[in-house]
């Protein structure tokens, strides 16, 4: 059975070149435009849909993914979660990040990001 992720980005191209990388790297992606989309997935799921990790975006609108993983963190306290950002931003630095988990990935351009996206989410989730 391949390892679900739940994939959360805003900007819809970045959101399908994502889950495009995710499914050829061997997972089973299920996407949300926004954290508040993100956190309904996950928290009141149909009885089929569990997930094995979560890879989000950290500015987005309705709710950002910090704020999303860490509601997330309440009900599953070891998911692992990679944050993903091209920029953190004033208000959000790395290290309170790090408080919800080891793992960012900081977006960038060209062929190089898709093999990093793939490194990152093996790191992350285990083998497909």
């Amino acid at each position: 059975m391949k390892k679900r992720v739940l994939l959360v980005e805003d900007f819809s191209d970045l959101r399908m070149i994502f889950s495009l990388v995710l499914q050829r790297a061997g997972y089973e992606v299920i996407t949300a435009d926004d954290g508040l989309e993100g956190l309904a997935l996950f928290v009141s799921p149909p009885e089929s849909l569990q997930f094995d990790g979560i890879w989000t975006d950290i500015q987005m609108p309705r709710m950002d993914g910090l704020t999303m993983a860490k509601a997330i963190r309440k009900h599953a306290p070891d998911i692992p979660i990679v944050f993903a950002s091209g920029d953190l931003g004033r208000t959000i630095t790395l290290e309170m990040l790090t408080a919800l988990s080891p793992y960012f990935h900081q977006k960038g351009a060209g062929l190089d990001e898709l093999k990093a996206v793939t490194e990152m989410a093996k790191a992350a989730f285990g083998h497909p």
